[in-house]
């Protein structure tokens, strides 16, 4: 593992962050297309910064890299490291650089839980208010992703990791939950993913008392 240090400037949190080495250059650079063949497109290094002022995002103070020279894999991921949280251990893949270069995934195969970021996102819980948001993305850069082909294999790859989890002897009352960045926690039922439990969308603060359930 490498530190880097940021130094003293407006804007850093505290706290030490891990990632991969591509995210630390997406954040030097500004570019969320740093090191795909997008990289050099002026639209995502202008879409990065708008996101980045309208999400007041912060700069890590102390980051940790992970090794990204591992031969280990886990279905077509390389498994970078291992770490428990509680009585859960949750291996470290290293996305393949389909929605961004550098992108990893949190996978506990003996608790069924993947964490997948933008990879796979339950677009069926969204609000209409999230999809217009989200659409901004296509609107602005064309694609949410760096290379589409690329995240149409992360994302068979990883639903492939779920089917294999649900079968696990450990699973056999329960179901592997997918995590996605965004929307509702899902599973895999029917040959589709549907929502896990119900759904509580939550409205802006000055419509706080309007709670919608679903």
């Amino acid at each position: 593992m490498e530190m880097q240090i940021m130094p003293e400037v407006p804007g850093i949190i505290a706290g030490i962050v891990w990632m991969h080495p591509a995210t630390w250059k997406v954040i030097e650079k500004a570019n969320r297309a740093y090191g795909s063949h997008e990289e050099s497109s002026i639209l995502e290094a202008v879409y990065t910064k708008l996101i980045n002022a309208f999400s007041s995002f912060k700069i890590p103070r102390t980051v940790e890299l992970f090794n990204a020279s591992r031969t280990e894999k886990r279905e077509i991921f390389p498994v970078l490291s291992r770490f428990t949280l509680g009585d859960v251990e949750f291996e470290v893949l290293e996305g393949l650089g389909g929605h961004l270069v550098g992108q990893i995934y949190l996978y506990s195969p003996a608790h069924g839980l993947l964490f997948i970021a933008d990879t796979v996102m339950n677009f069926a819980s969204f609000t209409d208010e999230r999809r217009a948001y989200n659409s901004l993305a296509v609107n602005l850069v064309t694609s949410v992703n760096v290379d589409s082909r690329i995240a149409s294999d992360e994302r068979k790859a990883l639903l492939s990791l779920a089917i294999e989890s649900d079968r696990a002897p450990a699973l056999t009352d329960r179901r592997c939950l997918i995590c996605g960045g965004h929307g509702a926690i899902s599973i895999l039922e029917e040959g589709g993913r549907h929502t896990y439990g119900s759904i509580r969308h939550y409205l802006p603060s000055n419509r706080s008392s309007d709670i919608l359930k679903k």
